[in-house]
């Protein structure tokens, strides 16, 4: 499945993305990228974030979200 979402030939892949000011809890994070079609997966090689969506997010935060190329152009 890893090797799935970093393959460019898949439709949906994963990509980083930066921390957004609006963003204060995953939880915040999570609902705001789904919302426009991504899915928060991982803070860095954590990849529990649905267990702690009311945490804060820090602001060094590696976020990864997988979606299709179109939504990641419209995120960033």
């Amino acid at each position: 499945m890893y090797s799935e979402l970093m393959s460019t030939k898949y439709e949906e892949t994963m990509y980083e993305i930066s921390k957004q000011d609006e963003w204060r809890t995953y939880r915040d994070a999570f609902i705001d990228l789904l919302n426009n079609g991504a899915t928060l997966v991982a803070d860095r090689g954590d990849l529990n974030i649905n267990q702690k969506l009311d945490e804060r997010i820090p602001d060094d935060a590696q976020l990864f979200v997988i979606c299709y190329k179109e939504t990641i152009s419209q995120i960033n």
